[in-house]
């Protein structure tokens, strides 16, 4: 073999340990990022669906903090309910697209209730009824709505809606949470016209249908006020210890006239 071919082999010998090297230093980073671009891709779908499953109901709670404090700068600065352009109107629009975004759900029924709510504190009644009357009796809102809807028969002294509208909810809506949030509102509204019997019987229907939920809970303590400490009715007994020690009983000052002052620290 001559010196000119021996030199050509050795040289092609070493090219090919070069690019032997090479490629052993380069595979461990060619692995890292195929692995990285896979778990991207497994990852990404996962992402997705976290972003699509994220409740609104903190941004509810930012449109709420916002139109709370735009209603009291407008109001603090002479703005009236009466004035065109309230802004309760332009963020009760706001809420109602956030109901619309996720319809049926619980944040859609918090953003339902506070638009109403926005709407009835602006003396906005022709709207509200316009929003309320396409809401359907199955909505979940209706938990919240109940009592807002007897704010505003206060408000304008009118409840002929009020019952109109909560007597046709309770005729078809089926969740029991729901139908005892109606019979409460019905029950305090019975109330506050003095319809005690029938105040007590939508209580009492309100208890059967959700005794351990909010609306059963609120109607236990409605009836129970109804039926021991309305006015002319005698003051439940009760016994305390004073601060000295002695006992005191209501029981001990029967036919006395008395004021009782009640009070706490927290």
């Amino acid at each position: 073999m001559s010196t000119s071919n021996a030199t050509e082999g050795w040289i092609l010998a070493a090219r090919r340990r070069a690019i032997g090297s090479r490629a052993r230093t380069e595979a461990p980073g060619i692995v890292k990022r195929r692995l990285g671009v896979c778990l991207i891709a497994l990852l990404a779908p996962a992402a997705l669906v976290v972003a699509q499953q994220t409740p609104v109901v903190n941004h509810v709670a930012d449109v709420l903090r916002q139109a709370r404090q735009e209603v009291s700068d407008f109001q603090k600065a002479g703005g009236k309910n009466t004035d065109p352009g309230h802004p309760a109107e332009k963020w009760a629009q706001e809420l109602w697209k956030l109901r619309d975004a996720s319809p049926g759900t619980a944040d859609a029924a918090k953003a339902t209730t506070e638009a109403v709510r926005l709407l009835v504190y602006a003396d906005r009644f022709a709207e509200v009824q316009t929003r309320v009357d396409r809401i359907l009796p199955e909505d979940p809102a209706w938990q919240g709505l109940a009592r807002v809807l007897l704010d505003s028969a206060s408000r304008q002294k009118s409840y002929t809606y009020f019952f109109a509208k909560l007597q046709a909810i309770l005729s078809d809506a089926k969740d029991a949470t729901t139908r005892a949030a109606v019979q409460t509102a019905l029950g305090r509204a019975f109330r506050g016209q003095g319809e005690e019997k029938k105040a007590e019987a939508a209580f009492r229907a309100a208890i059967d249908l959700a005794a351990h939920l909010s609306p059963g809970k609120e109607a236990a303590s409605q009836l129970y006020e109804l039926l021991h400490l309305s006015v002319g009715q005698p003051a439940p007994t009760f016994s305390a210890t004073m601060i000295s020690g002695a006992k005191l009983s209501l029981a001990d000052y029967s036919s006395k006239p008395l004021v009782l002052v009640f009070w706490g620290t927290y």
